[in-house]
């Protein structure tokens, strides 16, 4: 865990007029292995350090370094001249003097986590079969030490570091690549069995080929892989501060019924997998709280400003990095920790049966530009299995799914058993937990 000594140091020192100053400093150390068709092909070891000051006058100002040896006392003399000529609104800083520390490394070395690596891709390769010889596979091991550490003049001192590893298998088949990722705080929780079988079991349906019979709505199961993809961008419905602003098809929506008992969703602080949240970017300690509980929407997801907005209490949901904005942030927006829909009791098989006709939506596409979230309204191109009298029968391309988020959540008929948490794609800063969902209808229609 970085030490922010010299930064407590330098809030005894504080110009005439500071009101509130903060710093919270993230921490990664990286390893990482990649596999292709059973020889290490890649090996990375990296680590950064980003450290974000905020000082409050009349106004919040800010100042940013990803160097640990830079003078402290510039750092928060550069945020308070910010401050100075900032118009942002003062924001609320955490009132807690606690002090808690807590401090866990990745274990492995670089030399043990390439024979990890090796292992795992070993043991997907037993369970390919017929599709060892007919696919390539790729196998990225990733180990990351996470860290948060935040300190302010009100005298808080809170900071962790911990484990998290990500998993991601690609199997590139004659007509399709898949690809599987996986998240866990320990790397032997990871179910290889079950990952191979869901790569195989997409892979097969590909191979034969389906049509829609004509546009309209039809019955429809979102498997694990699409709804993961679809709430990477839909838990933002969810976020307290676009509720509080009108932004979400959500607002207005607080305690009410918003889908059938069947929905449960949490936000998971502890996990025993997965991306590790002990606490926030402004400090708030980590919780699990229900989002959704039987269907009825009970808790947004804030931070202390959003928190402030809608007169509760702040969830640990602040962070930095919620979207792929390719630029330095240092205001603090809500992110999830570990976003998870609980499993219900019905297999996948169990669910195309009791639906009978309709499709299973396998792959979604273009994550990050399809649905709305003021509106609620999506189009997304997908790739779905036609279901007929339960029975999967050939894959349909060149599909669009279309409908609303709010519509298509009342529509939940049914939630599976089989839960899969999965890490946020690209940036990997927080986990999203799915599981097959039935739906009465969406909207399909062919190219």
């Amino acid at each position: 865990m970085i030490s922010l000594d010299s930064y407590q140091k330098g809030f005894r020192n504080l110009p005439d007029g500071v009101k509130d100053a903060e710093v919270n400093a993230e921490t990664h150390r990286v390893i990482s292995v990649q596999i292709e068709n059973g020889e290490i092909s890649e090996v990375k070891e990296s680590s950064s350090v980003q450290i974000f000051v905020r000082v409050k006058t009349e106004h919040t100002g800010y100042a940013y370094t990803e160097d640990p040896e830079e003078d402290a006392a510039e750092l928060l003399k550069e945020a308070y001249e910010n401050s100075l000529f900032s118009a942002e609104d003062p924001e609320p800083f955490s009132v807690s003097e606690e002090r808690w520390l807590q401090d866990q490394e990745a274990p492995e070395t670089m030399e043990e986590l390439k024979q990890l690596a090796m292992r795992m891709e070993a043991a997907i390769a037993s369970e390919l079969g017929f599709w060892k010889a007919r696919s390539e596979c790729m196998l990225e091991l990733l180990a990351e030490t996470y860290g948060q550490h935040t300190v302010n003049i009100r005298g808080m001192d809170r900071g962790f570091t911990a484990p998290v590893y990500l998993l991601s298998v690609t199997l590139a088949g004659e007509n399709m690549t898949v690809r599987e990722e996986r998240m866990s705080s320990d790397p032997e929780k990871f179910d290889l069995s079950g990952l191979a079988e869901s790569l195989i079991r997409r892979l097969q349906a590909g191979m034969i080929p389906a049509v829609l019979p004509e546009a309209g709505e039809y019955h429809a199961i979102l498997s694990s892989e699409a709804a993961g993809q679809m709430f990477m961008t839909a838990w933002q419905a969810f976020s307290g501060e676009k509720l509080a602003c009108g932004e979400s098809c959500l607002s207005r929506l607080l305690g009410q019924m918003i889908s059938s008992e069947a929905l449960t969703i949490i936000d998971v602080s502890d996990p025993k997998d997965g991306f590790p949240a002990f606490m926030d970017s402004e400090g708030t300690k980590g919780k699990t709280i229900a989002v959704v509980k039987n269907g009825i929407f009970v808790q947004p997801i804030c931070n202390l400003k959003s928190a402030e907005l809608l007169h509760t209490q702040p969830t640990g949901n602040a962070g930095r990095r919620p979207l792929l904005s390719g630029m330095i942030s240092t205001d603090l927006k809500e992110i999830p920790k570990n976003f998870c829909i609980l499993p219900g009791l019905s297999s996948l098989q169990e669910m195309e049966a009791h639906m009978g006709n309709g499709f299973l939506i396998t792959e979604y596409f273009d994550l990050f530009h399809s649905l709305n979230i003021a509106s609620g309204d999506f189009s997304v191109p997908v790739y779905a299995v036609r279901i007929i009298d339960g029975k999967e029968c050939g894959m349909v391309r060149g599909l669009t799914m279309s409908g609303n988020f709010p519509a298509m959540l009342k529509e939940i008929r049914e939630v599976g058993c089989e839960a899969v948490l999965r890490p946020m794609e690209f940036l990997r800063n927080y986990g999203i937990g799915t599981c097959p969902i039935r739906i009465g209808k969406v909207t399909l229609s062919g190219e």
